[in-house]
């Protein structure tokens, strides 16, 4: 395979019109063996068309085909970065079954070296407040004070679709934050003044 041409490939078809381009990410997910080099590559198509093409039918057998690939444990998920890619095409929809899955992969060690991986738990914990999983946020928000600083800031931005358990929380950790998590602080606080804004994931 040629890897630079094949990028080239898959990054082209955002120009497709919507049926041949769904026929095409199809195609793409049915041979991921081949393609395991330009995972990423396949994963941002994937989103990239989950995002653009309004077909819930679509969006459902494409997230029921990420999630197999996950909980089957494909040598293909077990790579952290393709894991990530993996993660952020399941966050353009909520599902119950994405939902559990995610929650599920937070808790869980990551990869061949049975470690957690901080970003693909930084990048579940934005999902789940954008998807306003109030009761998880809720329920971890106690560990905030162990929290690598990456995830805090993570929970910063997450903390606001708490609403009002969120704005009581942080004025009770705002003394203790360090510097850049202040400035993290101040930018969601005006975003989320904003109707609608969602945490970019």
């Amino acid at each position: 395979m040629h890897t630079a041409l094949t990028r080239r490939l898959i990054g082209a078809l955002r120009f497709m019109d919507p049926v041949p381009r769904q026929q095409a990410i199809y195609s793409l997910l049915d041979n991921l063996e081949t393609l395991a080099p330009v995972m990423p590559q396949v994963m941002l198509a994937t989103r990239s068309a989950l995002d653009d093409i309004d077909d819930i039918d679509f969006t459902t057998s494409v997230h029921a085909r990420i999630r197999a690939l996950i909980q089957d444990k494909s040598y293909i998920a077990k790579i952290d970065l393709n894991l990530s890619y993996m993660v952020r095409a399941l966050a353009s929809r909520y599902s119950l079954e994405n939902e559990h899955l995610l929650i599920e992969l937070f808790q869980s060690t990551h990869g061949f070296t049975n470690s957690q991986s901080i970003p693909i738990q930084r990048d579940i914990m934005m999902i789940l407040a954008n998807w306003q999983r109030r009761y998880w946020l809720s329920d971890i928000k106690h560990t905030f004070s162990t929290m690598h600083p990456w995830l805090k800031r993570a929970f910063l931005m997450s903390s606001y679709s708490l609403d009002d358990e969120g704005r009581h929380w942080r004025n009770s950790v705002k003394s203790s934050l360090g510097d850049y998590e202040k400035i993290v602080h101040e930018w969601a606080g005006s975003k989320a003044q904003n109707n609608g804004w969602r945490i970019p994931v």
